[in-house]
């Protein structure tokens, strides 16, 4: 039976990573003596799994198992192979000049078109006034970053002697209560439940039944995601996000 594709297309299963044996060990770190200069280093291990082997700190990508230039702080080092199979080690880069530390309060987002997350930075010894920033952005005073979507984010935080403190910390994701029969109903009957493609009759599931659209639903979201469905044309940028929400609400009859 053909599934999700109107062009007889079929996915190669993943590897279940759950069965995977890929380690990740650390091999050495140098710590900063001085503010004046970023030098910190972390060499890792990446052990078995399906190589070749990629590499990332703090959710930037590298292919080296080497990470340099790292300024204090706390990092997240993950390995992952040909698989797709990740393993993570927490390493903190420590600064004998400095007492600076950060942490970071959240506020789970609710919302899924405009994203409504925040994160109050707070900073923890060093010298005031500080500096902040999130990911690649603009350094600011201002502690309190809104408007943020569920994710990880990389902070970056900066006191008035030039030390500073990197960390990534979680905006949690809070239902967004996008609606099965306002929202995402129109967008299955208009671009995928309709004449030749996924209705009775076509050998094809059909989506014109709740109950099928929600025993399919994380597949749905993954193939609206990598653009292969609808087979005519791929959706919109906001309804694609509108499926995802709907999909990680819990496919709700709503």
């Amino acid at each position: 039976m053909i599934l999700f594709s109107c062009d007889s297309n079929e996915e190669t299963p993943d590897f279940d990573c759950a069965n995977s044996t890929l380690q990740i060990s650390l091999v050495q770190k140098k710590d900063l003596a001085s503010c004046s200069f970023n030098n910190g280093e972390v060499e890792v291990l990446a052990v078995s799994g399906f190589p070749p082997y990629s590499f990332s700190i703090n959710g930037k990508a590298q292919a080296s198992s080497v990470f340099k230039s790292l300024s204090a702080g706390s990092y997240a080092i993950v390995v992952f192979d040909s698989k797709k199979c990740s393993d993570t080690l927490s390493v903190e880069i420590e600064n004998f000049e400095s007492t600076l530390t950060s942490t970071a309060i959240a506020t789970p987002n609710s919302m899924c078109l405009n994203p409504n997350g925040t994160l109050l930075i707070r900073p923890k010894g060093g010298t005031a006034p500080f500096t902040f920033r999130i990911n690649n952005g603009i350094s600011s005073s201002d502690s309190l970053f809104s408007n943020l979507t569920h994710g990880t984010y990389s902070v970056f935080v900066r006191d008035a002697k030039n030390c500073s403190y990197t960390f990534t910390t979680p905006v949690p994701r809070a239902s967004t209560g996008v609606s099965w029969s306002a929202q995402i109903k129109p967008i299955v009957d208009t671009s995928c439940a309709k004449a030749g493609c996924h209705v009775a009759g076509t050998g094809r599931i059909d989506l014109t039944k709740f109950s099928v659209v929600k025993s399919n639903a994380a597949q749905i979201k993954t193939r609206v995601g990598n653009k292969s469905m609808p087979f005519d044309g791929a959706l919109p940028a906001d309804q694609i996000q509108l499926i995802t929400c709907w999909v990680d609400d819990g496919a709700l009859d709503n």
